[in-house]
């Protein structure tokens, strides 16, 4: 051991027991002591008053004699840190309980990051260790090989997913029990941490936790609050990541918790990784193994994935199932195909504030990575401005936001596959307004079918207002709806009764009413019986261009050029309207019938699969619905499965 390397594992220890690195002269006795210099030559040569130097390094070597567990001094310090850096014996035969966690005995590539990993828990000896990133991106995978790979160097091994959100005394009796063999009862969180640490101390321990974001609260930004019930691990992580003990804790989380935001640093015992896509060559290795053929296209489906592995392999079985594994045949399609992963990123978009998704939005529109200053350029929002910093940060350690650089140049962008989700682009503005609680379905309750923010986009003169009624009202309850201009003066009034079934339903403002004017917003109101939703409404001239792109597109096209300017009322009758007809019209069709309906209205997907004898309905648009209602800006889940009235 030399004097850089003595005083990098004093400044751990240190670390460890204060929570503070060693300051400059601190740094310079323990230097100093290594070479042999007495406190006047350490004071000398750096400019310190002798008696300075004295005092200070007896509080540095009181420290840590606390910190080392043992006497430590000017005289013997070499030989305790000497001591401190030699690796335990090691168990060759550890215990293990590897619960649930996945089979890896297939597993590809990720070998930077597994040699990273190593390097941290085996030989830099870090207490805390964080992997983070989207769903589906392959953190429980690469913990759980992590964890084989290296079982040999501890005492004992645990895995533990916490998707089922256990109480933190459950879990601590749980670790208590698989270390000492002793069921624990009555233990309070104080003395479960204290007995954990007691034993991370005596024995080598690896820890790995699965699925720790279902800890964390889903209000607000990143980095600060457990949901209610759950705040004492961040007491748990807190000290583990503190104390002095020779263990290692592996958490596996989509965010990043408070403690470890606060504590990760790259000098630190406590260390974050960030997972991204695959490889290219490991990303070749999934598919192959998955049955595809055509290995020139491979590059080209890796890239268009972003190196996503779950992604890759749910297209892969796609590819499989209708182009008999030729994946030029998909790439023709000029499409992304999400299947369930579209389900795990709207998980991850319901835990977002209405600020990151303004942000994460705006990131989209740009569409390429981004500086943080051209960001302050665009951002209208001066709420947005004013806090930008935590809630880009916020974003940051979500994982839903990538950093990267140009020229030595900071940037910021979102990972791949997250723009096909926010395929529909609204405007970000808000307004006041009520458009009812999705949840709540009790009897005179509607939902108005609008954006979260209240507000919308609409190029027609007299556009469709859409409604989700839970329960047909009485025939004597009309519906009224009154059209306010911005000054509140009433342009139109009138009132309806409906007499579909229960379920969605449309009101199309009839021509007999003023058109409303380009360039000018409305506040509509719907009123049933003492229930009041309201809303904003702006008419926007299109491009030119777009009218003739329009006239030229397939029904889904069209849907897809209407949510890319924003226009939601648009966007949402046509996919709605399509969607029910189709069915309408496939209802009683033969196969050759069904077949000719998809292939007319562009819908390949669904055409192929019938010729293939696969019952899939009308996936293509299925996965339209579900992405426009799950879009961060609309957040009505709850609606996909509603029925048309």
């Amino acid at each position: 051991m030399n004097a850089e390397e003595a005083l990098e594992i004093a400044d751990r220890v240190f670390f460890r027991h204060t929570n503070k690195h060693l300051n400059n002269l601190e740094s310079a006795i323990i230097q100093g002591a290594w070479s042999n210099q007495t406190y006047d030559e350490i004071a000398q040569k750096h400019d310190y008053d002798s008696q300075h130097v004295r005092n200070t390094g007896a509080k540095l070597w009181e420290l840590l004699s606390a910190a080392l567990g043992e006497s430590v001094s000017k005289a013997n310090f070499k030989a305790s840190l000497e001591r401190y850096s030699q690796p335990p014996k090691v168990i060759r035969n550890p215990r293990k309980d590897w619960d649930r966690a996945p089979d890896v005995s297939v597993f590809y590539g990720r070998t930077k990051e597994l040699a990273t990993l190593k390097q941290w828990i085996v030989e830099e000896r870090c207490l805390v260790v964080a992997l983070l990133g989207l769903s589906g991106i392959g953190k429980t995978f690469l913990g759980t090989k992590l964890g084989h790979q290296i079982q040999d160097e501890f005492d004992y091994v645990i895995w533990r997913s916490l998707n089922h959100s256990p109480p933190l005394t459950q879990l601590l009796a749980e670790l208590i029990d698989f270390f000492c063999g002793r069921q624990e009862t009555d233990l309070s969180v104080n003395s479960g941490i204290s007995r954990l640490l007691e034993y991370l101390r005596s024995h080598r321990c690896l820890m790995i936790l699965d699925d720790v974001e279902t800890l964390l609260s889903t209000t607000g930004l990143a980095g600060r609050e457990y949901r209610e019930g759950y705040q004492e691990y961040g007491s748990l992580f807190q000290q583990i990541g503190t104390s002095l003990h020779q263990s290692c804790l592996v958490l596996i989380s989509w965010e990043k918790p408070g403690e470890i935001v606060s504590l990760a640093g790259e000098k630190s015992p406590v260390r974050c990784l960030k997972l991204a896509g695959l490889e290219v060559a490991a990303a070749k290795e999934i598919l192959k193994h998955k049955g595809l053929v055509e290995e020139t296209e491979w590059e080209i489906l890796s890239e268009r994935y972003g190196g996503h592995p779950e992604a890759l392999r749910t297209v892969s079985t796609t590819i499989l199932d209708l182009f008999g594994g030729k994946a030029s045949e998909f790439l023709k399609q000029n499409t992304i195909f999400l299947g369930r992963i579209q389900q795990a990123f709207s998980r991850q978009f319901e835990r977002l504030s209405d600020l990151e998704i303004e942000l994460i939005c705006q990131i989209a529109e740009v569409g390429q990575p981004i500086s943080f200053d051209r960001l302050q350029e665009k951002i209208r929002s001066a709420e947005l401005k004013e806090k930008l910093l935590e809630t880009l940060a916020s974003l940051v350690w979500r994982s839903l936001i990538q950093n990267c650089s140009h020229n030595g140049q900071p940037l910021f962008m979102l990972p791949p596959l997250l723009p096909e989700v926010l395929k529909y682009a609204p405007p970000l503005r808000g307004a006041p307004g009520n458009r009812g609680d999705a949840n709540n379905r009790i009897a005179y309750n509607f939902l108005a079918v609008v954006p979260v923010t209240n507000f919308g986009f609409t190029a027609a003169a007299y556009p469709t207002f859409w409604l989700d009624v839970p329960i047909l009202p009485p025939s004597s309850i009309p519906f009224e709806m009154v059209l306010r201009d911005e000054q509140q003066m009433v342009v139109y009034r009138t009132t309806f009764r409906l007499t579909q079934e229960a379920g969605l339903v449309s009101f199309r403002l009839p021509e007999t009413a003023p058109p409303l004017e380009i360039g000018k917003k409305y506040h509509w109101f719907l009123f049933w019986d003492k229930v009041v939703r309201d809303g904003w409404i702006e008419r926007i001239a299109l491009p030119s261009e777009m009218e003739s792109q329009l006239e030229n597109a397939t029904p889904r096209q069209r849907i897809l050029l209407l949510a890319q300017q924003g226009l939601w009322y648009e966007t949402f009758t046509e996919l709605a309207e399509f969607r029910s007809q189709l069915l309408i019209r496939l209802e009683n069709a033969t196969v050759q019938e069904r077949t000719l309906i998809y292939a007319e209205n562009g819908l390949w997907y669904e055409a192929i699969t019938e010729l293939a004898g696969l019952v899939t309905g009308v996936a293509t648009l299925n996965a339209d619905w579900a992405a426009l209602l799950q879009h961060p800006l609309v957040r009505l889940d709850e609606m996909i499965s509603e029925p048309m009235a």
